[in-house]
C-alpha cells in the first residue's frame, strides 16, 4: 500500500481502506471523547458513500429523525440514501452532543461545523481525516474519496451486485461502477480456474 511520500498525484488505481484498516479507523475515533464530529462525520461516509462536499453541505434538518438523506449530487442528480439503524442512532446522539456544546442545532444549521462554528471546509475534513487515520495507526495514504471507494468496493463485493453500487453511489452508468469496483484479482483468476478445471 501507497503512503503519502510514494503515491504519485494522478494515481489511477482505486485505492480503499481494507475491512480491517475500515474496523480499526471508525474503532479507535469511537474510543475518542474529542472525536465526536469525526466519528459522526466518517462512520456516515463510509456507512452511505457519500462524496465530501455532499457530507460537508449537510445540514441538520437534512439528517435529524429521517431514514433517508436526500442528495442533490453531481450534476445536480437527485438521489435517496437510506440511513442504517446504527447510523440514526449515531446521528441522534450527535444532535444531543451538540445541543450541550450549545452549537447551534436549528434545522438549516450545518451538520458538521469547524472550530471556529462555521460550516465545516472540505479542506479541513482532508487534513482531519489524514490525523485520525495516523491516530488509528494507518500509515497509507488515503483521501476522502477512498472512503467513498471503499463502500463502492465493499458493496460489490459483499452483493455480487454493481448495480445496488451504481444506485447508491449515484454512478450515471453501470459502467463507471464497473471499471472502478469489478476488477479481477489474481486469486479470483486462480479460484475461477480451480472450479473450472473440477
Amino acid at each position: 500500500m501507497n503512503d503519502k511520500r510514494t503515491r504519485p498525484k494522478r494515481y489511477q488505481e482505486v485505492m480503499h481502506l481494507t475491512p480491517e484498516e475500515k474496523d480499526r479507523f471508525l474503532k479507535a475515533l469511537s474510543q475518542r471523547k474529542d472525536a465526536e464530529r469525526a466519528s459522526l462525520m466518517y462512520h456516515l461516509m463510509l456507512g452511505t458513500g457519500l462524496r465530501l462536499s455532499e457530507t460537508t453541505s449537510l445540514n441538520i434538518g437534512d439528517a435529524e429523525g429521517k431514514e433517508y438523506l436526500e442528495i442533490v449530487g453531481k450534476g445536480l442528480k437527485h438521489r435517496r440514501i437510506y440511513l442504517t439503524l446504527d447510523l440514526r442512532k449515531r446521528i441522534a446522539h450527535f444532535l444531543r452532543w451538540k445541543k450541550a456544546q450549545k452549537e447551534p442545532v436549528a434545522p438549516d444549521a450545518p451538520l458538521f461545523l469547524s472550530r471556529n462554528h462555521l460550516r465545516i471546509s472540505n479542506r479541513q475534513v482532508q487534513r482531519d481525516l489524514r490525523k485520525w487515520l495516523a491516530e488509528a495507526g494507518i500509515s497509507a495514504f488515503y483521501t476522502p474519496h477512498d472512503l467513498r471507494h471503499t463502500v463502492g468496493s465493499e458493496l460489490v463485493a459483499k452483493t455480487g451486485n454493481p448495480r445496488v453500487a451504481q444506485r447508491i453511489l449515484g454512478h450515471s452508468d453501470v459502467s463507471v461502477t464497473l471499471r472502478y469496483y469489478c476488477g479481477v484479482t489474481d486469486s479470483q483468476v486462480k479460484e475461477a480456474l480451480e472450479l473450472a478445471s473440477a
